[in-house]
């Protein structure tokens, strides 16, 4: 993602990494305050590049914290990253070790003990790699900006052919990483659940403290289901009301006639700071969508909701172009996420947190909820299915959970396409909030004691438990598939067993730590640069495009992979031909060729 690049080692791999970023005269004149850097014990040194590097880093209290974090174990609290934050320092050193909710990367080091330590978000939504020698290690959101790192430093790329070969599959299931592997075989993802910790002793040593998922996410522990998700459902809605309360249309709901976003526009009902100042639209007018639109305006019109209302903005938003999107997606995505995302401008100053239904899947299950044995028999080429095989268990052991447990293919979804799909937009931004991805609500989807109620086949399943306990009208009024379509008695049974409706009472406030202004959005200038002494930061014409995949191809061919890449070029072609095919709708064959120029 390019978001960041954290350099542990010996001062003298430091300084050339830190110096052939800088080499740029106008690159060092204009961007100086996106690197930070610090003198360690025993000759080591600490670098650090991100766009906001200067307000991340703490040097005093020897912490970098970017993005924000949600505290709501034993405490109900949002820290945001930026100057006004500083008295939260325990609170960030915390996170370098443990992860939680919310958006960020986190490092803390100790001079005493020579140990730095390094930790994402719960759900990696702001992912972690990593690449480690004997005296250095580099840790950053891309495989690029890794990638470039270690060719300053002349250390050796080889490719992992399995990586390769499992992701040839058309599926989206392969349209990212399938395990920590990555097609370069010295740079690793550090998996959901898991931290660094480096020791700077004779060596550089650097360890990965693993994390079992079924203990993380407490899915064979805890309260009922029914009190399970009265906590949780509370709990989102206190979140976007205490989010909402930080002034006018800083909360941005883009609802539709689904089953999802009805969660948001119920709680709407039960925070006045919503009500009144949330931002609610939908745009679905064009004839393919007016069930949506029309779903949408009969329930802001019986609960008297402020639907597509023009919310005049506490402070005036600045808006960033992206000159070469095509050359921040070989930045942000280029080996980890296939899809040719493209986004085109940041919001660089009073940024909103966009509110949707990404993550829901968590919790419906996006894979059928079968073993990764099912998953894996389907697959109709030999080498391609026992590449994947191989890649997939890797996985399963990293997570803690058997390639035949009977819902593998969820936990592989949570671990792997959940965090680098529904992570995209920190691209441009480290505030997007995805209340549906919940330590709680996810055990609860995968515990063996609620699956009947969770994961059953009917219709009645776990968010329209939550729109019921929200609002009981809401989740009888009608859907944009009629499929959807529950009940009032059906709604009242329900309620009868969960508790009964929230109350407005119910609703709580989280604390807020620091701004959202002072979280700083967008790429580094610094680490872009890598990719334009490259040549990648191109336009994303198709021509630009179809020389890249036919290079791209080229490149896979020198390495034996040839043969199992052809499909692949031959579906690139085909959408690249279709000029009435927006690139983002064009699968994962584009973008997979495009990174094989990560092996050249």
């Amino acid at each position: 993602m390019s978001n960041y690049l954290i350099a542990v080692g010996v001062k003298s791999k430091i300084d050339k990494i830190r110096s052939s970023l800088m080499s740029n005269e106008s690159i060092n004149r204009k961007y100086s305050s996106e690197v930070a850097e610090q003198d360690l014990s025993n000759g080591y040194k600490i670098l650090i590049v991100s766009r906001g590097a200067e307000s991340e880093t703490d040097f005093k209290n020897k912490v970098f914290f970017r993005g924000y974090a949600i505290f709501n174990e034993t405490e109900r609290k949002v820290i945001f990253s930026g100057n006004s934050s500083s008295s939260s320092v325990v609170d960030k050193r915390s996170l370098s070790f443990k992860s939680v909710e919310g958006c960020y990367v986190s490092c803390a080091w100790n001079q005493e003990s020579n140990k730095v330590e390094i930790s994402n978000d719960l759900f990696s939504l702001c992912p972690l790699f990593r690449t480690v020698a004997s005296d250095v290690a580099l840790f950053s959101d891309s495989i690029y900006v890794l990638r470039e790192s270690r060719r300053i430093l002349s250390m050796p790329i080889t490719v992992d052919v399995t990586s390769v070969t499992a992701r040839t599959w058309a599926n989206a299931m392969a349209g990212q990483m399938l395990s920590s592997n990555t097609m370069i075989d010295q740079i690793k993802m550090v998996p959901v659940g898991s931290t660094m910790r480096v020791e700077l002793g004779k060596r550089l040593v650097a360890h990965l403290q693993s994390g079992n998922l079924p203990e993380i996410f407490g899915a064979d522990a805890g309260p009922s289901y029914e009190q399970s998700l009265r906590e949780y459902t509370v709990e989102y809605v206190s979140l976007l009301s205490s989010l909402a309360s930080l002034g006018p249309a800083r909360v941005n709901m883009a609802v539709s006639g689904g089953l999802d976003s009805r969660v948001n526009i119920a709680s709407v009902t039960l925070s006045q700071e919503l009500k009144s100042q949330a931002k609610i639209t939908c745009q679905n007018s064009a004839p393919q969508h007016q069930k949506d639109f029309e779903v949408v305006a009969e329930l802001a019109e019986i609960h008297k909701l402020p639907l597509n209302r023009q919310i005049p903005d506490a402070a005036t938003r600045k808006i960033e172009r992206v000159e070469n999107p095509l050359g921040l997606w070989y930045l942000s995505s280029s080996g980890l996420y296939d899809f040719m995302v493209l986004p085109d401008r940041i919001v660089t100053e009073h940024p909103t947190f966009n509110i949707g239904g990404h993550g829901a899947e968590l919790a419906k299950g996006q894979y059928g909820w079968r073993s990764m044995s099912q998953i894996h028999r389907t697959i109709k080429n030999k080498n391609v299915a026992d590449a994947f095989y191989a890649e997939t268990e890797v996985a399963m052991l990293e997570m803690g959970i058997d390639f035949d447990d009977p819902i593998a293919s969820e936990w592989h979804y949570l671990g792997h396409r959940n965090a680098l799909h529904s992570g995209r937009f920190v691209t441009t931004s480290m505030i997007g909030v995805r209340p549906f991805m919940n330590r709680k609500l996810v055990g609860l989807a995968r515990s063996e004691s609620w699956k009947g109620t969770v994961r059953s086949g009917k219709s009645l399943g776990v968010i329209h438990d939550i729109i019921s306990l929200i609002s009981p009208q809401m989740a009888s009024h009608r859907y944009d598939d009629d499929r959807k379509n529950i009940s009032s008695p059906e709604v009242d049974a329900r309620l009868s067993t969960l508790g009964g409706r929230i109350h407005p009472d119910e609703i709580y406030k989280f604390e807020i730590e620091g701004s959202a202004d002072e979280v700083v959005n967008g790429y580094s200038f610094v680490l872009a640069e890598l990719a334009r002494k490259r040549g990648h930061m191109l336009h994303k014409d198709r021509e630009t495009l179809s020389e890249l995949t036919r290079t791209g191809f080229e490149i896979a061919q020198t390495h034996g992979l040839g043969d199992v890449c052809q499909p692949i070029l031959e579906e690139a072609n085909s959408k690249l031909a279709d000029l009435s095919l927006p690139l983002q709708f064009a699968r994962s064959s584009i973008g997979k060729l495009l990174s094989y120029h990560l092996l050249d």
